[in-house]
This record gives structure tokens, C-alpha cells and sequence, in this order.
């Protein structure tokens, strides 16, 4: 099965382009023959391609800044997903695009399952769920897989942040009251393999929406600490975490105290658990030190 993934360097098409095993092709696109901000020139890439199913792993991804480059995040993150899974259904060809815990509230201490209601804090959050309704609406067999905290060995994440920080640092002050489900790129890359893996099974997802994160829940200040302790076990660098509130880490975007997200749905359904974050974080901690 041939699988075109839009998005060539970003930490999951990369991830999948490593975890696809025989019987199935990647091919990424790069910005220079696929660009978000012109979704209508997926048709000749698919043309060309001529793909069995999509995989949307692309995405505006800076919260902060999408406080004020507002029409750039909508753009990307809501415009573009919904062209390109309306271009997708019009070629009868599955579509599977991915969101983000930042849609829920981030209130009580519950893990957020799929069929809680959304209230996004921060605008980056309001463009994903607007991405979410507009993949919906334009393709009735796409499946959005949300997510959250994800980090891997490949780009820009929280692990290597701290271990890059920590070369030259001895104590880092790292927010504490802060909930989620650390998720290993790698891990999600598996699940979304099983749900194509589904989709060619049954001819369909059978499902439009579920969550996959991290099995287990940590903060960022004990998801730093063990971040070290596992680099420390490899000679790699580290340092001591003094967690800290938000209040104290002032950021231009809101950020949910909760970001807990409930997988139970996709397991059940796609047969695909994710490991605990624990375990996922030693493999990718070890591998890039």
C-alpha cells in the first residue's frame, strides 16, 4: 500500500517513514511540491503519487505564536487540512489527519476522552478544532487521531530541549502543575500504521475520531527529571529540576492544566497500546544520547 504522508523533516513522518514495514511504500512530500498554504496543489501530487491513502502530519505547531500570527495558524492548522480531505474524498482515498489535546479545557484531573465536550484556551487550540470540523465535514471515512506531547529522536521536542539545555545548566526550572500524556512519536506512528492496516482490513476506519497518547500520566517537571536519569544512565548530560507553577512561567498562550488524553477507544478498536511513557522516553533518551 502506497502511503502519501504530507510533511517530509516534522517528527511523525519521519517516524512513520521508519516504522513502515514491507507491504507498505512512503512517500513524503517536501514543501517545494506541496505547500499548505495552496492545498489545491495536493490533486497534482496525487495524480503523480498515485497513492492508496493520506496521512496528514503536517501542521502549524508554535502556540505561542499563533496568538498573533492568527490568519498564518488558520491557514495551516484549519483551511488546509479541510481542502485537503475534501481533495481526498473526491478521490475515494482515505485521510487521516491528526489533533491535539489543546481542544478540551484542560480543567478537572480526568483523562479527556472523545466524546467530552471541546473549549479550547488558546487560539492554537480554537484553529486545530476548527481543522477537526472541517476534515469531518468534507470526508466521511478520514480518521483524526488526537495527541499530545509528542517528542521522538527525530526535530524539535521537549526531550531534546532539556537534554540540550542541560549541557550547559545545572538546575533547570521546569513547570510542575501542568498534566498530559507524554507521546513517543515512534509509538504513534505504530498506531497509525494499525489503523491503515484496519482501513485495508475492513475498507474502512470505522471510527472518525479517536485518541492515542502515552500510556500513563507525568508533568513536565517529572517528565524532565526522568528525561535526565535515563540520559545520566548513558554518560549523557544532566541536571537537577526544580519544578515550578505556571503562574511563575508566564506564556502568551494559555496552556491546559489537563491535557490527560483516554487511548482506551483506540485500542479496543485498532488493537494499538501505546507503551508507558516511561519506557518510550528511556528508548528515545538512549538513542540520542
Amino acid at each position: 500500500m502506497k502511503l502519501l504522508v504530507i510533511g517530509k523533516e516534522g517528527q511523525l513522518a519521519q517516524s512513520i517513514a521508519e516504522r513502515a514495514g514491507e507491504g507498505h511504500e512512503i512517500y513524503r512530500s517536501c514543501r517545494e511540491e506541496f505547500d499548505l498554504f495552496r492545498p489545491e496543489e495536493l490533486k497534482p501530487l496525487i495524480d503523480r503519487i498515485e497513492p492508496d491513502a493520506i496521512i496528514n502530519a503536517s501542521a502549524y505547531t508554535a502556540v505561542d505564536k499563533a496568538e498573533t500570527e492568527r490568519e498564518t495558524a488558520h491557514a495551516l492548522n484549519a483551511i488546509a487540512p479541510a481542502k485537503m480531505a475534501e481533495i481526498a474524498a473526491g478521490y475515494q482515498l482515505p485521510f487521516i489527519h491528526f489533533s491535539t489535546d489543546y481542544v478540551f479545557s484542560g480543567t478537572g484531573e480526568n483523562a479527556f476522552t472523545e466524546d467530552d465536550a471541546t473549549a479550547p484556551v488558546n487560539y492554537y487550540g480554537e484553529t486545530k478544532l476548527a481543522g477537526e470540523k472541517g476534515v469531518l465535514d468534507a470526508h466521511n471515512d478520514a480518521l483524526i487521531i488526537r495527541t499530545s506531547w509528542v517528542y521522538s529522536p527525530f526535530g524539535n521536542n521537549f526531550v531534546k530541549t532539556m537534554l540540550r539545555l542541560a549541557a550547559d545548566r545545572d538546575l533547570l526550572t521546569v513547570v510542575g502543575d501542568q498534566w498530559g500524556c507524554a507521546t513517543c512519536a515512534l509509538d504513534l506512528a505504530d498506531a497509525t500504521l494499525a489503523a491503515i492496516r484496519h482501513y485495508e482490513k475492513n475498507g474502512s476506519f470505522g471510527a472518525n475520531l479517536a485518541h492515542f497518547a502515552g500510556h500513563g500520566e507525568t508533568n513536565w517537571a517529572e517528565f524532565a527529571q526522568y528525561i535526565f536519569e535515563m540520559s545520566a544512565q548513558n554518560d549523557g548530560p544532566s541536571a537537577q529540576v526544580k519544578a515550578i507553577t505556571t503562574a511563575e512561567y508566564p506564556t502568551d498562550a494559555k496552556r491546559p492544566e489537563n491535557s490527560r488524553l483516554n487511548s482506551d477507544l483506540f485500542t479496543q478498536h485498532f488493537g494499538q497500546k501505546s507503551p508507558h511513557w516511561k519506557i518510550a522516553t528511556q528508548q528515545v533518551v538512549t538513542r540520542i544520547v
